[in-house]
């Protein structure tokens, strides 16, 4: 085998691939036997249209007619949605070995004929012999239909990272030993199905398969990779998904590295058992509202066990890449907001009473106004921009536990003496 890659570059939730392990018997290195394939990546083209209109649900029709005629003809491996808020909408399997035949039969799909899809095309050397899996029992009037069976996996696209090294290098034959040591252990637990190098001329060296469900599991399991942590590989993908699950679940998601706010969600969690909702707070003075807008948040503001919202996953708002939530917390429920600055022995609290949801283009995904005096708030502003909120009305337990603390307190919403 040329080159053996595991860690985890672009992170693409895929739904609907049906792809068989590798077996025990080549665990020995992870040899085996190999054969090339074609991935494609469909993106959205210039003519797209989202789902739900007339457009897509075309698109949809014009895709099934062509994977049925392609599983007929055995080029089709597997395929499916892929949900990850990005451009990426499908990725495709083929069993087709040169790279102009794939983009050929790729050019004359009526859906990048008419521009809804545009793909990228990658020659990929993987196990020989893959192929989609037997059919449920029950199932095999779908197969003959050309109907698959469905399950979760995520695909890795791995990238050339700061400290890359091409292949050769001592630092290449290092890396790989530690990836071939980390792929038998995949390999044992039923995670790993099928991986292999990119012949290609981009920075894309490898697409990786694995039988994962949540997104958080697979961006922990990529932020753990040796390749990775070292710099030799990158990942590109947000945690906002991830951070979104470990707050449902009764944990503690931050991003930005900020100490300071995953200080304060954690003491929120364990005073009131609900989980922290850290923002850029916007004081807006004509409506008396302050607007608490990110792109990471919980839709279970109550608790694990508390009611869920509804909630939108988009992508991230500064960029329009990668995926987060749009969460459309309750309305007319009251909030405490606060930031413990522990370094300066100080927390920075007011409180209000949640009014709307925004849907705006502009900043963070999530926005949720709360009635407060805004004008008081807005003279009293101190510590930053990032706030913490939490629902309920905690005000009275915040000033109780900062003087045990022996922490000063600024009610940002009252006026100071």
């Amino acid at each position: 085998m040329k080159r053996q890659l595991v860690a985890a570059c672009v992170l693409l939730l895929i739904f609907g691939g049906v792809l068989p392990a590798i077996g025990q018997d080549q665990e020995a290195g992870l040899g085996y036997e190999e054969e090339q394939y074609t991935v494609i990546v469909v993106k959205q083209g210039p003519k797209w249209k989202p789902f739900g209109t007339d457009e897509a649900m075309a698109a949809m029709q014009t895709l099934l007619k062509n994977s049925r005629e392609l599983f007929a003809e055995g080029i089709w491996i597997a395929g499916g949605l892929v949900q990850d808020g990005t451009e990426v909408e499908l990725i495709i399997l083929l069993r087709i070995e040169k790279r102009s035949e794939a983009i050929k039969l790729i050019n004359q799909a009526p859906n990048v004929k008419s521009g809804f899809y545009k793909a990228d095309v990658y020659p990929w050397t993987a196990p020989k012999g893959l192929a989609p899996a037997p059919p449920r029992k029950g199932s095999e009037d779908n197969k003959a239909a050309g109907r698959f069976d469905m399950e979760m996996y995520h695909v890795f696209i791995v990238k050339q990272g700061p400290k890359w090294k091409p292949e050769g290098t001592a630092e290449s034959t290092e890396v790989q030993r530690r990836l071939i040591a980390n792929a038998k252990e995949l390999l044992k637990k039923d995670i790993w199905i099928a991986g292999g190098p990119v012949q290609d001329v981009s920075e894309v060296e490898g697409i990786i398969i694995m039988r994962i469900e949540a997104m958080h599991e697979a961006l922990e399991m990529v932020r753990q990779a040796p390749s990775v942590k070292s710099g030799f590989y990158k990942v590109d993908a947000y945690p906002c998904l991830s951070w979104f699950e470990l707050l449902n679940q009764g944990s503690t998601g931050v991003c930005e590295s900020d100490l300071q706010s995953a200080t304060t969600c954690l003491l929120l969690r364990f005073l009131t058992g609900r989980p922290g909702y850290v923002s850029d707070p916007v004081v807006d003075t004509s409506t008396d509202e302050v607007i608490y807008a990110h792109c990471v948040a919980t839709n279970r503001v109550f608790g694990p066990e508390g009611k869920a919202n509804k909630y939108i996953i988009r992508s991230h708002a500064e960029d329009r890449k990668g995926a987060s939530v749009q969460s459309l917390m309750p309305v007319g429920e009251p909030v405490t907001t606060l930031r413990l600055c522990a370094d300066e022995g100080q927390v920075v609290l007011h409180s209000g009473v949640t009014t709307r949801n925004i849907d705006e283009a502009k900043a963070c995904r999530t926005k949720i106004a709360a009635r407060t005096d805004a004008r008081q708030l807005l003279r009293n502003w101190t510590q930053g921009w990032h706030r913490v909120t939490v629902y309920g009305d905690c005000r009275k337990d915040i000033l109780n536990l900062s003087q045990l603390l022996g922490l000063s307190v600024i009610e940002e919403d009252k006026r100071q003496a």
